[in-house]
């Protein structure tokens, strides 16, 4: 988990898309994990903001779930939130 919070702290594009990656499987493990959830949804909106045009609008609607499933868990998860705004 410290890996994918340091990839969507850092922010670019490949660390994005790996934080992604073990988020998606984190939130397998550990699906009532309101931290893997907003974590997930900020990565996926930071994602959309640099991805290309065709991509983009589907990697925002994942964001803007995960954001929902993390804040079901969760009502003020802070990532969660952010992803929102």
């Amino acid at each position: 988990m410290q890996d994918a919070t340091e990839g969507v702290q850092d922010g670019g594009v490949e660390a994005n898309s790996n934080a992604i990656g073990k988020l998606r499987r984190a939130s397998e493990l550990e699906p009532r994990s309101s931290a893997v959830w907003g974590l997930l949804a900020l990565a996926y909106v930071q994602q959309s903001h640099v991805a290309p045009a065709k991509d983009s609008g589907e990697l925002l609607t994942r964001g803007l779930v995960a954001a929902k499933q993390a804040r079901s868990l969760e009502q003020d998860q802070p990532e969660a939130m952010a992803a929102q705004i």
